[in-house]
């Protein structure tokens, strides 16, 4: 069953939707600039004053990984929601604000990301 967001927040926190201003399905980066090996979708997305920089990449026929950085202050104090199809994660940021989520299935992927005062949500990500 789909995870209720709506349960975890307090009623004065607002939602607002993730800005996508970068997407490497639609403007694919430069051959210096990609991965020697495997071909990953790097994605990155404006959370009001704060940025996330994602990167999907398969792993084998039905896995992948969600490696990402979240560009905020005391990135390390947020929380990330991650369904992958029926699978529902939960991480948070290093210090630094990276994370990493391996072995998720292929499936559409549903991210919001929180903190005490903010709350994202991302658009639905094909992988």
């Amino acid at each position: 069953p789909k995870r209720d967001w709506s349960s975890d927040v307090c009623s004065s926190d607002l939602e607002a939707v993730a800005e996508l201003i970068f997407d490497s399905a639609r403007e694919p980066l430069a051959a210096g600039a990609r991965r020697s090996l495997g071909e990953a979708r790097r994605l990155r997305f404006r959370l009001g004053s704060h940025a996330l920089d994602l990167e999907i990449e398969r792993e084998g026929v039905d896995m992948l990984s969600l490696r990402g950085r979240l560009q905020a202050t005391d990135a390390h104090l947020w929380n990330l929601d991650v369904e992958a199809g029926s699978e529902q994660r939960n991480t948070h940021p290093d210090a630094d604000g990276s994370f990493v989520l391996d072995r998720l299935p292929v499936a559409p992927l549903t991210l919001q990301l929180r903190d005490s005062a903010q709350r994202f949500r991302l658009p639905t990500l094909e992988p």
